[in-house]
């Protein structure tokens, strides 16, 4: 069976949650829940790192007033090429997408075809 190499990460972010979805070279999509606590964040790196997601894969990280700190922090900290997109953004793609459902895991998801198809997102910079 062939390997399946990470091309782009979403992480959709709200209070108490993160929704993760990583983009393979396949049609596969991993997807996976966090609790919004640093503990939960640093399990999220763990887990980016077992499923093979390499330090210049784009991780793209919607901006959601504070909610998406710690994330991106952790992220940057681990070494990670963090993203930090307007939710503008977002919106473009959401109405230009055939799909109709709104939901967290699709957030996830099409943060991380943004990070494929967009090639000069800002980065996320600890200041």
């Amino acid at each position: 069976m062939a390997q399946k190499i990470p091309q782009s990460v979403g992480i959709d972010v709200s209070k108490t949650k993160i929704d993760v979805a990583i983009l393979t070279d396949t049609t596969e999509t991993k997807t996976k829940r966090f609790a919004q606590t640093e503990k939960e964040l640093r399990e999220l790196v763990l887990w980016l790192k077992e499923c093979g997601v390499q330090k210049d894969t784009p991780i793209v990280v919607e901006s959601t007033g504070s909610y998406h700190w710690l994330s991106c922090l952790l992220l940057s900290e681990a070494g990670y090429l963090v993203h930090l997109i307007n939710p503008l953004l977002t919106k473009r793609y959401e109405r230009s997408s055939i799909r109709g459902a709104k939901t967290d895991t699709v957030d996830a998801k099409r943060l991380a075809e943004i990070g494929i198809i967009e090639q000069d997102l800002p980065l996320f910079f600890d200041t």
